[in-house]
């Protein structure tokens, strides 16, 4: 159909919902060997997400994506994850077109431990604070966390969906793996993140 839905998805013949993609100009190849051309128009079957649960504390689990599913920014200028794009993002868009209403309503809010950079006359120091989010991305803390089955780097590893690299997302041109944010600010103006040896790295929000 050349109508998009709510969630800016089309209908196909075959009545699966597919989403467009306008490339930026990219180098990558898909999972299945082609290249992707840069400024190209793509279409992707929306599929469900693979989950990892890294905790279960009674009748709640805590979910992990098993792929990156997107790109997008930290934020323009900040690395303060409490006022972040990304946070925005996260449990407003991403929420609102990767769960139906019956899945929404099993996703329940979760308190998270974050920091930020507060600024005094002679540098900076770093304080701790608390959310509350249904929608988040780890900590520094939690991607070290062995109970949460992170026991070394090669487990904080993950592969780009084909979706994302067209969307611009970063992949190693060796392990094949990409880059993910943490919600960790890492000096004045940069974030902490997964890089695609599975070490923790800085880079900057925009």
């Amino acid at each position: 159909e050349e109508k998009k839905d709510e969630n800016g998805y089309y209908t196909g013949s075959d009545g699966k919902k597919y989403a467009f993609v306008k490339t930026p100009r990219n180098y990558y190849r898909f999972s299945n060997g082609e290249e992707i051309k840069a400024f190209r128009s793509y279409y992707f079957k929306v599929e469900p997400i693979k989950w990892k649960v890294l905790e279960e504390d009674n009748d709640e689990l805590l979910l992990f994506s098993k792929l990156l599913l997107d790109t997008h920014i930290f934020d323009n200028n900040s690395n303060d994850y409490s006022l972040s794009n990304i946070r925005i993002w996260l449990n407003n868009d991403f929420y609102n077109k990767a769960f139906i209403d019956n899945e929404k309503s099993l996703i329940t809010s979760k308190t998270i431990d974050t920091e930020k950079n507060v600024y005094e006359p002679y540098g900076y120091k770093v304080i701790s604070e608390s959310l509350i989010d249904k929608i988040f991305i780890l900590s520094k803390d939690d991607i070290t966390n062995k109970s949460y089955g992170f026991n070394n780097n090669n487990d904080k590893c993950k592969k780009v969906t084909d979706y994302a690299k067209a969307n611009g997302a970063w992949e190693s041109g060796e392990s094949l793996n990409g880059w993910y944010w943490l919600r960790n600010p890492w000096s004045y103006d940069d974030v902490a993140g997964i890089g695609g040896d599975g070490c923790i790295y800085k880079g900057y929000v925009d």
